[in-house]
């Protein structure tokens, strides 16, 4: 985020929509990141 954005909002408003953000996408990034490890196991074997 820019930093003219932390500097002009309220932090604890902020703080609020990152956690909201972070509960709503958990498990969404989760499964990224575990596809991704996988993909990446996955063609460090083929080479």
């Amino acid at each position: 985020l820019p930093i003219t954005l932390l500097s002009t909002r309220p932090f604890p408003a902020f703080y609020r929509l990152v956690i909201s953000f972070t509960d709503r996408y958990r498990d969404c990034h989760w499964t990224v990141c575990v596809t991704t490890s996988s993909s990446t196991r996955h063609l460090a074997r083929a080479i």
